[in-house]
């Protein structure tokens, strides 16, 4: 049996009803506006600032007619990131407004995820990642994922397997790489550990040490029970996660120890599965994964790309790999299974 590298990207979540990035902007600022609401913070987030906030989006993007189309995602981070890195050069500070709403902005796609990936187990939507994992396992292959959503370990912990982020044997697990980052870790100083661990209002009691980097005197604490609302680590701490940004950066230890461990994931395959993943013009590092895994042996390895676009996206990784791939041009709960 062929040993797989399966890389998947958000059109592997969009099966269990998660937003792709075309989505994002529309479903963020809802599930920002609505969480403000329900939880009675409409004082602390007026009509009036959310009205400010939609006239920066037009100023910002004049081209998007807000009731009809939405700014990417990544490209409003970055426009923000842009905007204060300008003023800071121009005023030597940012701009408080435009950093709040940033930060508001990527702690509610954090809190949408987690949610999604709850209602998704909750209405029993699972079912066809649990098989996924089921044979990953089976094939004793590996996954590299670049989403941030934990539908992969909620998935395995249902079936009672785990899931192992470093190059670390386990029999009844799943070895996974998540160069992009993860909502149920957190990168934390040895001395913001500490004090963290005797304050009263942080409960580190459900939260393990996943790994340790001494250079950087840094540990990360990871969630223990995964299907436990993560959210605790998205407004305590923050997650680790690779902004989404043009510019995206990857100086956190942990990201880059991924790195290593899904270019050995690459390296050590005999064919690479792309699953709903588009690699875009930014993701550059993923490109030279890629690039990695087609030549890094006297013969090119097999690259199947599955996506219900793939025969649009052909052109653009044939490019990227220098060579063809196979495509197949279906939603990937009705293929993998026949692989």
């Amino acid at each position: 049996m062929a040993r797989r590298c399966y890389i998947l990207g958000a059109g592997f979540s969009k099966a269990c009803g998660l937003p792709l990035a075309g989505e994002l902007t529309r479903r963020v600022l809802e599930y920002r506006d609505d969480r403000a609401a329900r939880l009675g913070l409409e004082e602390f987030d007026p009509q009036g600032v959310i009205r400010q906030q939609r006239d920066l989006l037009r100023d910002l993007f004049p081209h998007c007619d807000l009731a009809k189309s939405w700014p990417d995602f990544e490209g409003l981070i970055t426009v923000l990131d842009e905007w204060n890195n300008y003023r800071m050069g121009v005023n030597g500070r940012t701009d408080a407004f435009v950093h709040s709403f940033r930060d508001s902005l990527l702690r509610a796609l954090y809190g949408l995820l987690c949610e999604q990936v709850n209602d998704a187990r909750e209405r029993n939507g699972l079912s066809i990642v649990q098989s996924f994992v089921q044979r990953v396992h089976n094939e004793q292959s590996t996954t590299v994922c670049f989403n941030w959503d934990l539908l992969l370990e909620v998935a395995a912990q249902d079936i009672g397997m785990t899931v192992a982020y470093q190059n670390e044997s386990t029999e009844d697990g799943l070895h996974v790489a998540k160069p992009h980052g993860s909502l149920n870790l957190a990168e934390l100083t040895e001395q913001k550990y500490k004090e963290s661990k005797d304050a009263i209002n942080v409960a580190l009691r459900e939260m393990k040490t996943e790994w340790r980097h001494k250079p950087t005197n840094t540990r990360v604490l990871r969630i223990q029970n995964p299907a436990i609302d993560p959210k605790g680590i998205v407004y305590t701490f923050g997650p680790i996660i690779v902004p989404p940004t043009a510019g995206k950066t990857y100086q956190s230890p942990w990201i880059k120890n991924q790195w290593h461990f899904a270019l050995d994931m690459v390296r050590n395959a005999d064919e690479v599965v792309i699953i709903g993943y588009s690699l875009p013009i930014a993701d550059i590092r993923p490109r030279l994964l890629l690039q990695f895994a087609r030549f890094r042996r006297d013969k090119l390895v097999p690259i199947r790309l599955i996506d219900p676009r793939a025969e649009d996206l052909r052109d653009h990784f044939e490019a990227v790999l220098g060579s063809p791939l196979e495509t197949i041009s279906q939603p990937w709960q009705s293929v993998v299974s026949g692989l």
